[in-house]
């Protein structure tokens, strides 16, 4: 049992998918995270396990204000060209692109990128 801050103890055998979040998602769960923290801890939780993006790549994307839309599209994109998710953000966030101009670089269409990460966070494509 975890014992935290969120409304008494979280008993996480109780919810066994709560720890398929992952050790920080369940850390900061116990510690009474709120809401946009743990949004944010479970969408890199599945970034960093299902498309190897590095945690210092998402936690340098945190530190910057990176949104959560633009923490998946910067790592999605990093994957499809070989680039660290924190240079990409640098790229749109300067001015230099946007985020359109890098997916269709990368042969993805932007009006269907729901369907795109949807996919890629489920087969852990590379």
């Amino acid at each position: 049992m975890v014992t935290g801050r969120l409304g008494g103890a979280v008993a996480v055998r109780a919810f066994p998918a709560v720890a398929a979040l992952g050790p920080r998602f369940v850390g900061a769960l116990a510690e009474g995270a709120g809401d946009a923290v743990l949004a944010r801890l479970a969408a890199a939780e599945t970034l960093a396990g299902r498309l190897g993006t590095p945690w210092t790549e998402l936690e340098e994307l945190a530190g910057r204000g990176a949104t959560l839309q633009e923490t998946v599209l910067a790592a999605l994109i990093g994957r499809w060209s070989s680039r660290a998710a924190p240079e990409v953000y640098a790229e749109v966030r300067s001015g230099k692109s946007g985020w359109s101009r890098l997916l269709v670089a990368q042969g993805r269409v932007p009006k269907q990128m729901e369907a795109e990460v949807a996919k890629a966070l489920r087969l852990g494509e590379r």
